[in-house]
């Protein structure tokens, strides 16, 4: 192994470690003007291993399934995050940049997806991974704990309204 792949093998596990056991503190230690490169490649690395536990159990058209798994683990923190940008500017007005935003929401997705591909673990995950979320809002984006829950929950309500709203598009494509 190279030092510089023994380094982001390293980084990536260092990282998640930190977001594991010490939420807060990984969250308030985030630089104020990051690039997206770091959380973007948890993301694709916690999207590899979700979508490649998910081979152990998937039979028909494996292939297929497990690029949407991964595309849709991949692309979810940045649609997610765009509607918390969203609510937060109406709400509160710009309190944190997108990419900061959006690291919380990475790094909060890249932890959890590790354990998402088990079998029933999706409704610990997904709590888990908004409460890591909520964390990162109050200690990374200096929010106070109401206004992240709100931000929160009227993203989660527009994301499903958005998914909803899709799907009469989506029939129109299959017929």
């Amino acid at each position: 192994m190279t030092a510089s792949r023994d380094f982001f093998v390293r980084d990536y596990f260092k990282t998640l470690t930190a977001v594991w056991f010490s939420p807060g503190r990984f969250f308030s230690e985030l630089p104020e003007f990051s690039l997206l490169g770091r959380p973007f490649f948890v993301l694709l690395v916690s999207g590899f291993l979700f979508a490649a536990g998910n081979l152990l159990y998937l039979r028909e058209g494996a292939l297929l399934k497990v690029s949407i798994l991964f595309l849709n683990a991949v692309a979810m923190p940045f649609i997610a995050s765009a509607f918390g940008y969203l609510v937060m500017t109406m709400m509160m007005g710009r309190r944190a940049g997108y990419r900061r935003l959006f690291s919380v929401y990475a790094f909060s997705s890249g932890a959890t997806l590790l354990l998402a591909w088990l079998p029933f673990s999706l409704w610990f995950v997904e709590i888990w991974k908004w409460a890591l979320i909520g964390v990162g809002m109050v200690k990374g984006c200096s929010f106070r704990p109401l206004q992240a829950g709100a931000v929160i929950a009227l993203s989660m309500i527009l994301l499903i309204v958005f998914f909803w709203s899709l799907g009469p598009v989506i029939l129109w494509f299959k017929t």
